[in-house]
């Protein structure tokens, strides 16, 4: 008869040393004797090297340490073992699919969605649950067959019964589960010599399911003596409700094998661990327990942090425990830290803890989703997917492991973005357009890139052009393509980058992962090598067994800070810790859904005697439990913290847990982080953090000591002069060299308006644009701004087709508007054959505006030429004058007998309008500049001829909606008369009503042709805009002044960035460089030049007079 001896008590009472020291003495006295010490996987290595330092010989033979699936292989290899094969999760995931897609017409709830990212997974998940806790399908069958059950329920537990005999008929005799490898060693126990007479030990433990209960129960047949130490102290609460049933469990199974029961009670003297620590014992006594206790005086150690975000408590943890080094002969292993969410808390911490130098080991196993070879394993899948669209081509070039340089892939992705590049085909034909960046040498460079990587994709082409492809054909040609890449000699130099830049983590990470992924590929083919499928379900397939994959490191070193999860880690003799991540949602976690059986389905099959995994409300007494255990393992000091709000910003409450320390503690202070006190500097890079702050106040004491150190240390002499500089910064415009401006600009002989009015808004942003040459990257598309530059294109083709024919809008009968539209778009589009017009439904409908606003404008410029005298004399005229070099959309020219007038006509598809106030600022040259070089046209053409000019102006070239109310009758006439006023010329005219007859000889107090209107008296309207001759030779001298000043300034090196700030527009709310620039008026020296309009006409022309050096009356 065999012994069962159960040792209780709380946390810290002494029961790992009791089973330690038992354990320890057994194996001394008989050395043939087996001492098998089960423990949690995760902690089985913690748990040997503490057994190894604890005896004198450094270790003992015949002890072993082990997890439940660790034992059990060791009780069927002594038992001469078993040929089944192990499955893993990603092998279960692939059989599963296999068996859901053979009865997928049997599942008349789960068939629907089987299809969705990480259901198979999920029915994975329920059916090893199944396993672990010992039901077969035959009781899911009966359970749905229950009477009184809610249809729903019943036929999902139907499918799952489907799928649960369907997986396990799948496995056969040739696999074997994880779950199943306790039921394994139960039937190969009786020829296992290795547990027979053998004493066992359960230690840290908090419970077992049912299927560890009937392997302790095969154990109690061969076993000499079994001892389990639970966390229990005696009281009749159900806080430790999950070890009264162990305790209850155990002993019915000990009284079934007529086994003896001992019990050592630990829990009468309380926690050892933390004698002599008044509040941390208190805590321990009085936590989670049914009767209301107070400690009244204020505790010693422990403490509570408030932080502004996760980020800043981390922070202050490293502080904190840099703080503790620095003052205590502590060792790092002496600390732990734990995380009330790893996702959240385990990157930080890492980051800090590499800034602090701490050495760290963060207990978890990491996903390898976002690992670059499983990128380019979808990548490349994705492009097949998605017959080579822009977005997977490049997400496969940018994972870093190709051949290629980043200069070749930025190159091909902004060629490829530009002229709109997709499709199969594009990459196996020629490239041959060219953009503003692509020369002809680059157009080549670029082929060779295209075909290589049509090359990459050869392989996987021939496989997707067959029919019925198989999952093992897809993964052949996977695996070849990562041969042929050599990815694995890339990923193992990156292994070794990261190992020697210190970070383990990572480079574990780029090491592992290439054999995880061959081993993927390995069951793919072992298993389900002739399964038909999509590419898109075999992609979803791969991500099933990428989700699975997971990555552990080995701990650096000894001494090292071990952080980790609250339920996973087990931490040891540690006498420090910092609980992170307080927070409701955080702990107790927050239930994001149960998966395929929901909280209701599990009470149900609870009732049916079914026991499964806790339920929601189970799960929070499972983590006060956990709370409880990891709160009390510190000997010395307790530092608890939670943050304001997530990564996100988003608010958060505290967690309720933590409510519940507050409460037996009332004189428990929460302190609130901040990291601008001199205590808390540990690192220069603090210090240099929080001068820099300071030097954004007034000055102050802190600052100033700091400031003094760093003065005296001379390796941080550059790092303070940069600081000084940046807090003590006072933007002055300093010029470059005359012989840069030069290099950059040439002669500047030959300027273009535009270019002038660009410097003459901001002086940086034109070095940027033509000194440097930066632009924006060309993107394909077709926006509302292309469409005024493709208007303009084919108003030239219509100006050309009138030029061919001799004619003039003026020469045009109403019935050939329309056609002489139609004509020019259709003759552009066949030109210029841009594939951006025709490439979507979208671009085809700005066609279709596009053709109706050209047949308004070819309507309404028709309709204003016939009004007046003036005859059209040039199209798109060409002219290089006084340092200029441009094109003249239209000059239109009248001859009374005595003069030419000379008007010109700028096409605007923006609304433009006329502004002599832009004029003097510069910011609007072109319309002078082109009066002036139209007038020397008019001049070398006609030298006999005096030329005046007539007016300058913009076309507005839009098809504007008028209101009904505006008309007086609702006819089209009407409406067309009013939409021609709409779009009457916009500028300034010759104030000479002889002039003003030229263009509308029907004028009689306001025209519709020109923005001209008189009073009653025959005076002009305020609305007028007009000007006398000498105001057109005014303007003229003005802009030649204006422009030469700035072609000096530029060629001087002036590159200042003060921007033009007019009528409360800032030039740079729209530029293309603000982030290259930096302009901010918060900083000293920059500033903007704010200016506005200046008046009248009248005023403004006194004011160029002014600048010019004339007498003003």
């Amino acid at each position: 008869m065999g012994i069962l001896k159960l040792i209780l008590g709380p946390s810290g009472s002494g029961k790992t040393e009791t089973v330690y020291r038992d354990a320890i003495a057994r194996a001394s006295e008989n050395l043939r004797k087996n001492v098998i010490v089960v423990v949690p996987e995760q902690t089985s290595h913690a748990v040997t090297a503490d057994f190894i330092e604890r005896t004198k010989g450094g270790g003992i033979l015949n002890i072993d340490v082990l997890g439940f699936a660790r034992f059990a292989h060791r009780i069927f290899d002594s038992a001469g073992g078993d040929t089944r094969e192990l499955l893993d999760d990603t092998g279960k995931n692939l059989i599963l699919r296999r068996v859901a897609s053979k009865h997928a017409e049997e599942l008349k709830i789960l068939g629907k969605h089987l299809r969705k990212q990480g259901y198979i997974s999920e029915i994975k998940s329920v059916i090893s649950e199944f396993i672990q806790y010992d039901i077969n399908s035959d009781v899911i069958c009966t359970a749905a067959a229950e009477d009184g059950l809610q249809r729903y329920l019943s036929t999902k537990l139907e499918d799952i019964s489907v799928l649960y005999r369907a997986f396990r008929e799948e496995l056969g005799t040739k696999y074997i589960t994880k779950e199943e490898l306790l039921d394994l060693a139960i039937r190969s126990a009786e020829r296992s010599r290795f547990i027979k007479g053998a004493s066992i030990y359960f230690d840290s433990y908090t419970g077992f399911t049912p299927i560890q209960y009937r392997f302790i129960r095969m154990l109690m047949n061969y076993a000499e003596d079994i001892t389990v130490a639970l966390d229990y102290d005696g009281s009749d609460g159900d806080f430790f409700n999950m070890s009264v049933v162990s305790i209850a469990e155990l002993r019915r199974l000990a009284e079934e094998c007529g086994w003896s029961v001992e019990t050592e009670r630990l829990y009468d003297n309380g926690s050892l661990r933390l004698k002599g620590k008044k509040d941390l014992s208190f805590l321990e006594e009085k936590i989670f327990r049914k009767k209301p206790a107070v400690y009244e005086e204020k505790p010693e150690h422990i403490h509570v942090t408030v932080c502004s975000t996760p980020a800043e408590e981390v922070r202050s943890v490293c502080r904190k425990i840099v703080e503790i080094m620095h003052s205590s002969d502590l060792r790092y292993r002496e600390i732990g830290v734990v995380l009330s969410d790893t996702g959240t808390y385990a990157s930080l911490l890492r980051r800090e803890a590499a800034r602090f130098k701490i050495p760290l080991f963060v207990d978890e196993t990491n996903a390898v989703t976002l690992n670059p070879f499983v990128e380019m394993i979808r990548a490349a899948l994705g492009v097949e997917a998605e017959n080579y669209s822009y977005e997977t081509v490049f997400h496969f070039l940018r994972t870093g492991l190709t051949e290629f340089t980043n200069d070749e892939i930025d190159k091909t992705e902004n060629y490829v973005r530009a002229m709109n590049i997709r499709g199969r085909k594009k990459y196996r034909m020629p490239w041959v357009y060219h953009t503003k960046e692509v020369s002809e040498e680059d157009l080549e460079k670029l082929n060779k890139i295209r075909e290589r990587i049509a090359e990459l994709f050869d392989p996987l082409d021939e496989v997707m052009k067959k029919r019925g492809v198989t999952a093992g054909e897809y993964t052949r040609v996977l695996r070849e393509f990562a041969e042929r890449e050599c990815i694995k000699e890339r990923l193992e130099a990156r292994c070794e980058e990261f190992a020697e830049k210190g970070l383990p983590e990572k480079s574990a990470e780029y090491k592992q992962i290439y054999e995880k992924i061959a081993e993927l590929f390995e069951r793919i083919e072992n298993l389900i090598p002739d399964e038909k499928m999509t590419l898109k379900e075999y992609l979803e397939t791969l991500n099933a067994g990428f989700d699975e994959i997971r990555v552990g490191i080995i701990p650096p070193g000894l001494d090292t800070l071990n952080a980790g999860d609250m339920t996973r880690s087990r931490l040891g003799d540690i006498k420090v810790l910092f609980f992170l991540g307080l927070n409701e949602s955080l702990i107790p976690h927050e239930n994001k859904g149960s998966g395929i059986l929901s909280d209701f389905d599990r009470e149900f099959l609870k009732k049916q005697n079914i026991k499964l995994s806790p339920t929601a409300s189970e799960k929070i007494g499972e983590e006060k439990l956990y709370f409880y255990m990891n709160i009390t393992k510190p000997k010395e000091q307790l530092y608890l913290s939670y943050s304001e709000t997530d990564l996100g910003g988003k608010a958060k409450r505290v967690s309720f847990f933590l409510n519940v320390v507050k409460k037996l503690f009332p004189k428990l202070e929460t302190q609130k982080y901040s990291e601008d006190s001199l205590e808390g500097i540990l690192t220069s890079e603090d210090a240099m953090r929080i001068l820099g702050k300071g030097f954004e106040e007034e000055p102050n004491e802190r600052t100033e000591e700091i400031y003094r150190f760093f003065k005296n240390e001379s390796g941080y002499a550059r790092a303070l002069k940069l600081m000084m500089d940046a807090a003590f910064f006072d933007y002055r415009a300093d010029p470059i060299s005359k012989a840069a401006a030069k290099a950059l600009y040439g002669d500047n002989s030959n300027a273009s308006a535009s270019r002038l009015e660009r410097y003459a808004a901001c002086a940086y942003q034109h070095f940027l644009q033509y000194g440097l040459k930066l632009r924006e990257r060309e993107e394909f598309g077709f926006e509302r701004k292309d469409m005024g530059t493709l208007l303009h294109g084919v108003l030239q083709m219509c100006s050309a087709i009138l030029q061919d024919e001799g004619k003039t809008f003026s020469d045009l009968q109403d019935n050939e508007t329309e056609e002489l539209a139609k004509r020019a778009l259709d003759r552009f589009l066949k030109e210029n054959e841009n594939v951006v017009l025709t490439s979507s439904k979208r671009n085809e409908y700005f066609i279709t505006r596009m053709a109706r606003i050209l047949r308004r404008t070819v309507s309404v410029l028709t309709s204003q030429a016939k009004k007046g005298e003036f005859k059209t004399t040039g199209f798109e005229k060409n002219f290089s004058y006084d340092g200029f070099a441009g094109r003249i959309d239209r000059i239109d020219t009248a001859d009374d007998g005595n003069k030419i007038y000379v008007s010109v006509i700028d096409y605007k598809s923006g609304n433009k309008d006329f502004d002599i106030s832009r004029i003097y600022y510069g910011l609007d040259l072109q319309l002078v500049i082109y009066m002036n070089a139209a007038m020397e046209i008019e001049k070398i053409e006609l030298p006999d001829k005096e030329a005046e000019t007539a007016g300058i102006f913009y076309y507005h070239i839009d098809d504007p909606v008028v209101n009904e109310t505006d008309i007086p009758s609702a006819t089209k006439e009407d409406a067309d008369k009013k939409i021609s006023k709409e779009l009457k010329l916009r500028g300034i005219v010759n104030g000479n009503l002889d002039v003003i007859r030229l263009y509308d000889r029907e004028f009689a107090g306001k025209s519709d042709v020109i923005p001209v209107e008189t009073k009653k008296d025959g005076s002009f309207a305020a609305a007028a805009r007009v000007l006398e001759k000498d105001g057109f030779r005014v303007l003229s001298e003005f802009v030649k002044h204006k422009t030469d000043s700035f072609r000096e300034s530029i060629m001087n090196g002036d590159v200042s960035k003060y921007p033009v700030k007019y009528d409360k527009q800032l030039t740079c709310d729209y530029c293309a460089y603000r982030d290259v620039c930096f302009f901010d008026e918060r900083l000293n020296g920059y500033k903007a030049r704010a200016v506005g309009k200046l008046g009248s006409t009248d005023e403004v022309i006194m004011e160029m007079k002014k600048e010019l050096g004339e007498d003003v009356e």
